[in-house]
């Protein structure tokens, strides 16, 4: 394991045999996918919850309404008040600053969400 300091708060960084696993210190994972994995496939029948960062503060949850920083929380809340597993993928727009998706996972992490995973880079 390796310490990281961040202007929020602690960090560690871990490989594990399947993934890069960020986590605060405070009990938030976060997941990074494997930079070489063997099959990625899309699930779409599947109950993942993926958060869209998009540029200009908008955010979209599986591709639904977008959403502001000022209603972010409270869809979330929504979303994961009843949820048995509190996981979700973020996925950063390339144009996007990465203080934004720091952002997006904070909410998450206020509105309950305990490990939070960043999808593949899409190849398509």
């Amino acid at each position: 394991k390796h310490d990281l300091r961040h202007a929020k708060g602690d960090f560690t960084f871990e490989l594990t045999r399947d993934r890069y696993v960020i986590g605060r210190t405070n009990g938030t994972d976060i997941q990074l996918p494997d930079p070489q994995p063997n099959v990625v496939t899309a699930n779409q029948a599947s109950d993942q919850i993926v958060l869209e960062v998009l540029p200009d503060g908008v955010f979209m949850v599986n591709k639904q309404a977008p959403l502001s920083k000022e209603t972010l929380a409270a869809e979330l809340v929504k979303i994961y008040e009843f949820r048995p597993d509190k996981i979700m993928f973020v996925k950063g727009d390339p144009k996007v600053q990465y203080q934004d998706v720091i952002f997006a996972m904070d909410v998450a992490r206020g509105a309950g969400v305990k490990v939070i995973g960043v999808p593949p880079k899409d190849t398509n």
